[in-house]
């Protein structure tokens, strides 16, 4: 075997001098001189002592699966993935206890490693929370830019019609209604807000309030209790879509619960 004039390098076609059978090995064409070889054989004498972990082919069953899954750091149960929810987190995503659980079954199903699974529950943690904050940044814009709106046609009346609107809304719109108003946003939209005006003002006060809303403190106290027991009601939350129209109900009802204070609890 021919060596340069340094004593390392290998001549320009010295594979050429082996045996038959390693002249085309593609391994070979990476060697360039002796430093390079011995690098090479020391790796290779490495790897014989060391574990060595296989994929499972195509025909491969579960058993053979799960100790390549295994191997690659996925935990003996789904229970012991480390899915955490931040305490920042807002509580209307907060994924229920039955849905963590199928999560956590499904990264245990599909091989997915502590770091894989936490990686990927974080990231669309981060994804739903961005989205969420974006759809309120955008509902506060425009209820922001309905009150502008209404202000200018309404004027000094703008309370007294908002009021009228609103009564309207609750004689004619049970709570699931109510509440699909303030979850999509059609809530803050103007023209509808207008509509409900003119239907007051049709009816009348008088035909608004006896059609609506509890009529003894009985029935106000038991719509009192039902949401105060509901933490996902506006109430609860300043920034939730509907919340000022959340505290002027829950004023009326303190009224009608009880007339001679003005309390809200």
């Amino acid at each position: 075997m021919k060596l340069g004039d340094d004593g390392f390098t290998l001549g320009e076609g010295w594979q050429s001098e082996l045996e038959e059978g390693l002249r085309e090995d593609k391994t070979l064409a990476e060697i360039k001189d002796i430093p390079s070889m011995a690098k090479m054989l020391v790796s290779a004498q490495k790897m014989v002592g060391a574990d060595k972990l296989v994929v499972p082919d195509e025909n491969a069953g579960p058993e053979e699966w799960d100790k390549f899954h295994t191997a690659l750091g996925r935990p003996k149960s789904p229970d012991e993935y480390p899915i955490e929810v931040p305490e920042d987190y807002p509580s209307e995503l907060v994924a229920s206890d039955e849905v963590r659980k199928e999560f956590r079954n499904t990264a245990h199903k599909l091989g997915l490693n502590s770091n894989q699974a936490k990686g990927l529950f974080d990231w669309y943690g981060e994804v739903s929370k961005a989205a969420f904050n974006e759809a309120n940044a955008n509902r506060s814009a425009e209820l922001e830019n309905s009150e502008k709106e209404l202000k200018q046609i309404w004027g000094d009346k703008y309370n007294e019609n908002l009021k009228s609107a609103r009564d309207a809304t609750r004689a004619f719109l049970d709570e699931e209604g109510i509440k699909h108003l303030d979850e999509t946003g059609l809530g803050n939209a103007p023209w509808l807000i207008k509509a409900f005006h003119k239907i007051g003002e049709v009816i009348g006060e008088e035909g608004i309030s006896k059609g609506s809303g509890p009529s003894s403190g009985v029935d106000a106290q038991a719509e009192i209790d039902r949401i105060m027991g509901d933490l996902n009601h506006p109430y609860h939350n300043k920034k939730a879509p509907g919340h000022v129209e959340a505290v002027h109900r829950m004023q009326e009802l303190y009224q009608i619960r009880y007339p001679k204070s003005n309390k809200v609890g």
